[in-house]
């Protein structure tokens, strides 16, 4: 059985990691919204990191993938046209628009 200081450790590090992760996230949200010219560059986003977002980082990460950029996109997203997707998503063209899909078995 784990002594109490070892838990406390556990917990530490735990919210340690949420931070991290927290910080990653609101980061790739500041600078998506930088780029879409929608907020001031000193507003904060909320980001509500949720399971299956960890999940579909921490599985590029572990593939070793090359390189990702991620972009959290507003709820109305697949309402937008393509053209305002494209700046959302940085793309220099529409034809650059692609869809990835992570699935678990």
């Amino acid at each position: 059985m784990a002594s109490s200081n070892e838990d406390e450790a556990v917990q530490l590090l735990l919210s340690r990691i949420d931070a991290i992760e927290k910080s990653s996230w609101t980061t790739v949200a500041n600078n998506n919204n930088k780029q879409q010219k929608k907020k001031q560059s000193n507003d904060e986003v909320n980001v509500n990191i949720t399971p299956q977002m960890r999940c579909a980082r921490r599985h590029v990460q572990n593939s070793l993938c090359y390189s990702s950029r991620w972009r959290l996109c507003p709820p109305d997203y697949y309402t937008l046209t393509l053209d305002e997707r494209k700046v959302i998503l940085g793309a220099s063209c529409v034809s650059q628009l692609c869809k990835a899909c992570l699935f678990e078995n």
